[in-house]
């Protein structure tokens, strides 16, 4: 027997003997959709945001990779977004998400926190973040950071909602020395499979 094939055995085998519930916990696709906020990411997480006339919706893909006794988790996530207004354009997010799953509140309702961290690339500079940064320099490829709480029924519940913070940024001139920001504040659903 060739080694591929060994492999490809023992991956079946493992998988055929995987728990239902491990195979459904793993995925999840999440849709959800927001407006840009013309305020700081510091200043849009203690609620003192001014929101402008662009608007986003996106759908992603993701999966736990990792997770540590119900309390911690690690997991990637792939995204496309839709941006509207002015110069329509579309983006694709990649991140790594850590995300904390114990809240004393859980027995009532499931919640989870997450931050995630990664890529964006967008396929034209966004106009927001062109009108809003020093020079009117962005970049299409930028740094992505997001920040979420997921609400659930139950943990075994397989959907949730959540609001997150989608933020695109140069990191301080960092990614090809433009100084550009966006946040847009989202809301969304998930099913996990």
């Amino acid at each position: 027997m060739k080694p591929k094939t060994s492999w490809t055995i023992i991956a079946a085998v493992m998988l055929l003997n995987a728990s239902a519930s491990d195979i459904e916990a793993k995925w999840f696709v999440s849709v959800y959709g927001g407006q840009v906020s013309d305020t700081a990411f510091n200043e849009v997480i203690r609620f003192q945001t001014k929101f402008e006339d662009y608007y986003m919706a996106a759908v992603a893909l993701g999966r736990e990779l990792w997770s540590y006794k119900e309390v911690v988790a690690i997991e990637a996530e792939g995204q496309i977004v839709q941006h509207f207004k002015g110069k329509a354009h579309q983006e694709f997010n990649a991140a790594f998400i850590l995300r904390w799953l114990p809240f004393p509140w859980d027995d009532y309702l499931d919640t989870s926190l997450a931050i995630g961290n990664g890529l964006s690339y967008a396929t034209r500079d966004p106009e927001f973040e062109i009108e809003t940064a020093d020079d009117n320099l962005t970049s299409q490829t930028l740094y992505y950071l997001m920040l979420e709480v997921v609400f659930s029924l139950t943990r075994e519940s397989k959907w949730g909602v959540f609001t997150r913070i989608h933020h695109r940024s140069s990191v301080f001139g960092l990614v090809d020395g433009a100084f550009a920001a966006s946040n847009y504040v989202c809301a969304g659903i998930r099913y996990r499979f």
